[in-house]
């Protein structure tokens, strides 16, 4: 029974040396894949499969350090910066120890936009456009009103030329009018009679009958004196 027993016993440690060993491997292998760094040595793409062809993920920079996780003659896995893909195996060699680290930069997407494009710089580039349109606009702005404020001239408004000599036949008032005045407010009468006596001037004239003065371009009209007649005009 206890020679049976140490068989079991010994069988019992064999295969779970045998598992240790399986589990072990692994471990290993994942130690000593880890145990050197690997650096890109030019810019490479970083791509989602095994192919040339495969869809690019991103760039990687030259000079950066990656976390391979799967050696293949060709292709390897690696991890950058929390994504896994495959980059080919000679573009990537043992990092020294002073390598340049570019960890930091995050992989750049493509953008599927001519010349390198981004959203970011097309909509950077659409506002300073906005921006400097603007500008412009409210210089030409204030261009213009400079100019439009140099050359005003306030409007002058004309007053009307008097032209005439008019008299009243009720009440002998004498006024100067570009045309005849209104008929309300006569002292003698309901309304005024007004008589045209010519055209305003330098000539000087007095009427013998009414006593009117007037100064006139050419002898005054005869018609309509107050005093129930016509004027007897004398130059004076």
């Amino acid at each position: 029974m206890l020679y049976v027993y140490g068989s079991q016993k010994i069988v019992m440690e064999a295969k779970c040396k045998k598992y240790f060993l399986i589990l072990l491997f692994p471990l290993l292998a994942a130690l000593s894949l880890n145990a050197e760094n690997y650096i890109t040595t030019r810019d490479v793409k970083f791509r989602a499969e095994k192919s040339p062809r495969a869809h690019v993920i991103g760039s990687i920079k030259k000079n950066t350090v990656v976390d391979v996780t799967e050696i293949d003659d060709e292709w390897w896995k690696i991890t950058y910066n929390g994504r896994e893909g495959y980059v080919q195996s000679k573009f990537l060699k043992t990092a020294p120890a002073a390598a340049v680290v570019h960890t930091s930069s995050p992989v750049a997407e493509p953008s599927g936009l001519p010349f390198g494009l981004n959203t970011d710089s097309i909509v950077a580039f659409l506002i300073s456009v906005l921006i400097i349109v603007v500008i412009v606009r409210q210089i030409r702005n204030y261009i213009a009103y400079r100019k439009a404020r140099a050359t005003y001239v306030p409007e002058v408004v004309k007053k009307a030329a008097v032209t005439h000599w008019y008299q009243c036949k009720h009440c002998r008032v004498a006024i100067k009018k570009d045309s005849e005045p209104g008929i309300a407010g006569c002292s003698e009468s309901l309304r005024h009679l007004w008589v045209n006596l010519g055209e305003i001037g330098d000539i000087k004239y007095i009427c013998k009958g009414c006593s009117t003065i007037i100064t006139v371009k050419a002898e005054p009209l005869i018609e309509g004196c107050p005093n129930d007649g016509d004027h007897v005009w004398k130059k004076i």
